[in-house]
């Protein structure tokens, strides 16, 4: 088995505490399909604790992680940009600037930032959602 990192929100702590100390993690849930409440086994996970304490990572700061990921999926896989959609861009000065898509050149995102004079020309697969 692979080791896997995820990330989740802050305030998610005292529930994966309490799914991390079961002996069979497992969580309840409603299936649409079934029309009734399932458990659905959790794969036996560990939260991660530095220094006696759980660390808050701030969102911003994993841009760079989700960039790697991004830019390692196939392109059929990979998200589509729309016109007009929020994109933020974690390299080359760009750092955390939030801009808007104006059109897709191809591989590339025509963006336009607030402040700036012009418009910049950006691979789609360098650019994250806002929302993420």
């Amino acid at each position: 088995m692979m080791p896997m990192i995820v990330f989740a929100d802050y305030e998610q702590l005292p529930r994966l505490l309490a799914l991390s100390r079961m002996a069979i993690p497992k969580c309840d849930v409603w299936s649409e399909e079934l029309q009734c409440g399932v458990s659905h086994a959790i794969p036996s996970f560990s939260v991660f604790r530095h220094l006696d304490m759980y660390p808050r990572i701030a969102d911003r700061s994993l841009d760079a992680v989700r960039l790697a990921e991004q830019r390692g999926l196939p392109r059929t896989a990979a998200r589509i940009l729309k016109p007009g959609e929020a994109v933020r861009y974690a390299d080359a000065g760009f750092e955390g600037m939030v801009g808007t898509v104006q059109r897709i050149k191809g591989r590339y995102a025509i963006v336009e930032f607030p402040g700036c004079n012009y418009l910049a020309n950006i691979p789609s697969n360098a650019l994250l959602p806002v929302a993420a």
